[in-house]
């Protein structure tokens, strides 16, 4: 459950982000000294990974 929480909170925030919303995303960009772009792509990336395990890890349990 709380995987589900934290994983709905990233998704949400990085939609903000695109919607040009404001989220935290922006200040942990500010602070990495990153160019927008490459941060969200790196936060993105980290993202996919977390939510691949995550699948597998449900599909692992489910069989």
């Amino acid at each position: 459950m709380f995987v589900t929480l934290k994983a709905s909170r990233y998704w949400d925030n990085f939609l903000r982000c695109i919607n040009r919303q404001p989220c935290f995303f922006e200040e942990e960009q500010k602070a990495s000294k990153l160019s927008p772009m490459v941060f969200l792509s790196a936060r993105v990336q980290a993202m996919t990974g977390f939510l691949a395990k995550w699948f597998e890890k449900q599909r692992d349990q489910a069989l």
